[in-house]
């Protein structure tokens, strides 16, 4: 009797350090799970920013465009911006 309620009490002990281990190890993981979605997060931020700059520079882009082809129209055969010059005046 003595001697299975001594292998009880080192297999509780056992058991116990083992639990310890585990929750510390859980601990760990959850920590880096957190650090990990931080990063992920602050990822798709960055994306989401980068995206709509693109967009902006895009419009940007395509208004220059349509600018210089106005100008380049409004100069006629000769067709140049400043193509008249203003006169000279002192």
């Amino acid at each position: 009797m003595r001697e299975a309620m001594g292998a009880l009490a080192r297999d509780l002990e056992r058991f116990q350090g083992e639990n310890r281990i585990l929750k510390r190890a859980v601990n760990i993981q959850n920590t880096r799970c957190k650090d990990v979605e931080a990063q992920l997060g602050a990822a798709q931020e960055a994306a989401a920013a980068a995206a709509a700059y693109a967009k902006r520079v895009e419009q940007v882009n395509y208004a220059l465009g349509v600018r210089v082809q106005q100008m380049e129209g409004m100069g006629g055969e000769g067709g140049g911006f400043m193509e008249r010059q203003p006169p000279d005046v002192y």
